[in-house]
């Protein structure tokens, strides 16, 4: 159980830090934008206890989200385009990927809401796990500072923004109004898009929360302890012996904190990876048909660019979010490296040597799996697996689709 005392007094260790009121504002402000699309459904309040309830109007705000959804992708726009292609000549391959994409990702979207209500209690343990990490934190002093986020990354935020607007204006110019109205068109293309590409930027947020002060900790426990053998050579072993277990407890709650968010985000992760490898393998389809349909040239260019565009903005949150999970892994082993130059600095100091040994042993039981539901883990090398996966399935899908076209081919010329 976590320190519950130590919970109360978060608001006012971030107060005494600039970097930390920063954070906390940060936060706060992306807290409140998920919220607004269902990903964060839980309030904590710290004040006098710890009580975990939902947001206010929480589960009727999710209801309306999953009511408005389903009702205009499952039984207004699905139905509308399959009567649509029914009537211009039935539906092709093109068109049944495109309905097995909307309904897929519809329910995929359904999944995350529905365990985002379900579990929402995992997001309040890591918020407190981490804020206790940081009230522990606080006593290595002005040392102990994050690094803040690149401004590259702050690009390609705004990259991938422009082109997810672009994505949409062009998907409006293939729209026609015949088939279903723009909000129900609004509703099938891009609100699951929108929300399976939100969740994905939430993992990644929270894992960069725990790998940089993971970063920042095992960076400062060498320098501070070779400060503390300079300035406190009388005192050395209990200043040392002091700093290290503060340092021990800060990593072990920022541990405990990543294997509750890997078990939270663990059984939407499958889904979500297999849409994402069906999204890329489809964009990588049509473009395929698109080169050899003999269509006009800038049509097909326009049809080229929106779909390298749209796996772009499919592949790159795997991207980022697999190297940031390999980063983390990267962090905690990085623990163990830290002991052992410990046990070299300070070879004669009997309790500190014996806490790292024994720390030591407790490492070696240590294992954060992030994974899809234990079905593979997520880590730089699924990215290998899902580019081998996409390169088979479309060679597939590319020579069924041909034979399709030379059966009917044949057909119609009987």
């Amino acid at each position: 159980m976590p320190n519950l005392r130590l919970i109360t007094r978060t608001k006012k260790i971030f107060s005494y830090k600039k970097w930390f009121r920063r954070e906390v504002t940060e936060l706060d402000v992306i807290t409140r934008f998920f919220k607004i699309n269902g990903l964060f459904p839980c309030t904590v309040d710290t004040s006098i206890s710890v009580n975990v309830f939902p947001s206010r109007l929480c589960v009727f705000y999710h209801i309306a989200l999953i009511g408005i959804l389903g009702y205009c992708n499952f039984y207004v726009g699905i139905p509308a385009i399959i009567q649509d292609k029914m009537a211009s000549g039935g539906l092709k391959l093109p068109s049944i990927l495109e309905l097995i994409y909307i309904g897929s990702s519809t329910a995929i979207t359904f999944l995350i809401w529905i365990v985002y209500i379900t579990f929402c209690t995992k997001l309040t343990i890591f918020g407190k796990r981490v804020a206790e990490a940081d009230a522990i934190a606080r006593k290595f002093g002005t040392n102990y500072q994050l690094e803040s986020v690149r401004k590259q990354w702050i690009m390609l935020f705004i990259t991938y923004v422009i082109l997810f607007s672009f994505l949409t204006f062009t998907e409006s110019l293939f729209y026609s109004d015949n088939v279903t109205s723009r909000f129900v068109w609004l509703c099938m293309q891009t609100v699951p898009s929108i929300i399976i590409i939100l969740f994905l930027t939430q993992y990644y947020l929270v894992v960069q929360l725990a790998k940089r002060r993971m970063k920042a900790l095992n960076k400062i426990i060498l320098r501070n302890h070779d400060k503390t053998a300079v300035h406190n050579r009388n005192s050395t072993n209990d200043a040392i012996t002091e700093a290290f277990e503060s340092w021990k407890k800060a990593h072990n709650e920022l541990y405990e904190a990543c294997v509750v968010i890997a078990e939270f985000y663990s059984f939407p992760m499958l889904f979500v990876m297999g849409l994402e490898c069906y999204g890329v393998i489809c964009g990588s389809f049509y473009s395929l048909k698109y080169l050899r349909s003999g269509v006009h040239q800038a049509q097909m260019l326009l049809h080229l660019l929106y779909n390298l565009i749209f796996i772009f903005n499919f592949t790159i949150p795997i991207v980022l979010l697999m190297s940031e999970i390999d980063d983390l892994l990267s962090e905690v082993k990085e623990k163990a490296v830290v002991c052992r130059q410990l046990t070299f600095r300070f070879r004669k100091h009997r309790p500190l040597l014996r806490q790292i040994k024994m720390y030591l042993y407790e490492l070696v039981h240590e294992n954060i799996n992030f994974t899809a539901f234990g079905f593979f883990q997520l880590n730089r090398t699924v990215l290998h697996s899902m580019f081998a996966t996409t390169v088979t399935y479309l060679v597939i899908l590319y020579q069924y689709s041909n034979r399709r076209d030379e059966d009917g081919s044949n057909t119609s010329g009987n």
